[in-house]
């Protein structure tokens, strides 16, 4: 049985009744099927954001922290806890955004309940400090049963612990999402004034209690299984701006939408056939080899020291046993090694300090950049936070081998983030290779493909080369280039001077046929044609304030 939910608002601002919804309280609903994740479109989210700070937080920060949870819900695939927690982590990453921003100490810290009707289920998720309660058949359920002693709110770390719970309903049973401070009042007082009382009722009721409360936003729901239900009007008048009732009513099963060819968003999903993501386990391993490197290095140091002392105390072996000195080092060395000694082990703590802060460092790095990555995991149906991640990824990266170069977990991170950004970005990199490697003082500037051959300006010696390259792209046989030109070379009864550029000249006009077009510094213009075979020769009519050209290009018909 499907049931539908009939809610309403009480919200109390400086002791003064408002109208409309509290900032941070909203029930939502998929926009539509399209634009929601698999099994997201049944769901009906109702969420409760509490923000403190010393500095009171804006309506439009209760509505952006509340859009990003709404919209990583929706676009979440999976199972509900599964949605909600990553909407709880977007939250929570919104608002640490949002401090990081903010100078001085007014930094917002939250708490959030998060409630979803499916069909006959209700599952609550909490972060921080929340209250929610359950009233089943008159019976009330608080969530949490008991406040949890050291409890860390929204927006102060990248991780966030998550309370989960899940309840049966029936029509008639009651949700009632509340700021902790009306957690003062017990539960059979506040039980009692909402017990079958239905929404509107229910409301005036809570306004009654919490009569001396001077903030009080709460979200009072009912679940019901009329669907031509109506608020009900109470035989007492109640103003209007006090009470907002609402009906959120099952969506009808939509007839299969059209399959359209249209662009999907990018997705990183696609990664995981090209590269290995780095597992927490990586990063565990990556921070014990830094650890277990500096104990090593510590280690070498007093082992190096000891096997100084024994060499100058000892007089060697015989038959394997140690034989004591005759005469022991002499006085200068003895003050030498008193005077190095300490120098030495003040030296040793100070590289132990050093390399353990250094350790430290990068162990805080990696531990980041694996938060990073999953959080950019987590967004793959949003793609302009993902790419906020996956960059935070690459300059942590950048950070980290600097401490650590050539780490392979931080490599493998950093290919991760490079692979993700490419989708994002719809990049595709192109394999490089060298294709020749030209001996002496030659300087290639110039290159025209076409086809399978490719043509070298090399304006060092003023040469132009031609290689010729498989369907594989790669060299034909083992000869080297064909010279098609050189300097003082004749052509047609001209001498060819300094080569200064050459450019891809294709069939149009009236040129008959493709040809590559080379240009000397005086003017003469060189035109090899592929299907003859040749190179033939003409001289541009100059301004007379022709200098010095530099380069060559062609549009349409005509060549500049």
């Amino acid at each position: 049985m499907e049931l539908e939910a009939v809610y309403g608002y009480l919200y109390r601002h400086s002791g003064k009744q408002r109208e409309g919804a509290p900032p941070g309280v909203a029930v939502e609903t998929s926009p539509s099927l399209a634009k929601s994740a698999r099994g997201r479109g049944q769901d009906t989210l109702f969420v409760h954001l509490t923000l403190t700070s010393r500095k009171a937080p804006t309506a439009s920060l209760y509505h952006d922290v509340a859009e990003a949870l709404t919209n990583a819900f929706f676009l979440s695939s999976g199972s509900v806890t599964a949605a909600l927690r990553k909407a709880i982590r977007a939250a929570n990453e919104y608002l640490m955004r949002h401090n990081l921003r903010e100078l001085g100490v007014d930094k917002q810290q939250g708490g959030i309940t998060c409630a979803v009707l499916r069909e006959e289920e209700v599952f609550v998720a909490q972060a921080g400090s929340a209250l929610a309660f359950i009233i089943h058949q008159g019976r009330l359920e608080r969530l949490p049963p008991r406040q949890p002693g050291d409890i860390a709110p929204l927006g102060v770390s990248y991780g966030v612990d998550t309370r989960f719970y899940h309840s049966w309903v029936h029509p008639g049973d009651l949700l009632l999402l509340s700021e902790p401070a009306l957690g003062k009042h017990d539960d059979q007082a506040i039980g009692s004034v909402v017990s079958y009382q239905g929404v509107t009722a229910g409301l005036k009721n809570l306004a009654q209690l919490a009569a001396g409360d001077e903030q009080l936003r709460l979200m009072l729901v009912e679940f019901s299984a009329d669907r031509s239900h109506q608020p009900v009007v109470p035989s007492e008048p109640i103003d209007s701006k006090e009470l907002e009732v609402a009906v959120v009513r099952p969506a009808a099963p939509a007839a299969p939408a059209p399959v359209s060819p249209a662009k999907p968003f990018p997705s990183t999903e696609r990664l995981s056939t090209t590269s290995r993501h780095p597992t927490s386990a990586d990063v565990e391993n990556g921070a014990h080899k830094a650890a277990s490197g500096l104990a090593l290095g510590t280690a070498r140091f007093i082992g190096g020291l000891g096997k100084l002392l024994e060499r100058l105390f000892s007089g060697g072996t015989v038959d394997g046993q140690a034989v004591k000195k005759e005469h022991g080092p002499s006085p200068l060395t003895l003050g030498v090694l008193a005077i190095m000694i300490p120098i030495l082990v003040a030296l040793i703590v100070v590289a132990v300090f050093m390399q353990r802060g250094r350790a430290e460092q990068f162990q805080e790095l990696l531990i980041e950049m694996g938060q990073e990555s999953e959080l950019a995991q987590d967004s793959a149906g949003d793609p302009a936070a993902a790419r906020l991640y996956w960059e935070r990824v690459i300059e942590l990266s950048d950070e980290a081998l600097r401490l650590r170069p050539s780490h392979e977990t931080v490599l493998e991170f950093r290919k991760q983030s490079r692979d993700a950004l490419d989708v994002l970005e719809e990049v595709t990199r192109l394999a490089v290779y060298s294709l020749y490697q030209y001996q002496g003082d030659g300087a290639p500037t110039a290159l025209a493909v076409h086809s399978l051959a490719v043509y070298v300006l090399d304006s060092e010696l003023d040469h132009v080369y031609k290689h010729l390259l498989e369907s594989d792209l790669q060299l034909a046989g083992d000869m080297g280039p064909e010279t098609l030109l050189f300097k003082r070379q004749a052509v047609g009864g001209n001498a060819v001077g300094e080569l200064v550029d050459l450019i891809w000249f294709p069939k149009s006009g009236e040129i008959r046929e493709d040809t590559v077009a080379m240009l000397d510094a005086s003017g003469l213009l060189l035109k090899y044609r592929p299907s003859w075979g040749d190179v033939i020769s003409s001289q541009l009519r100059t301004p007379a304030a022709w200098s010095t050209p530099v380069a060559v290009s062609v549009y349409g018909d005509n060549f500049y």
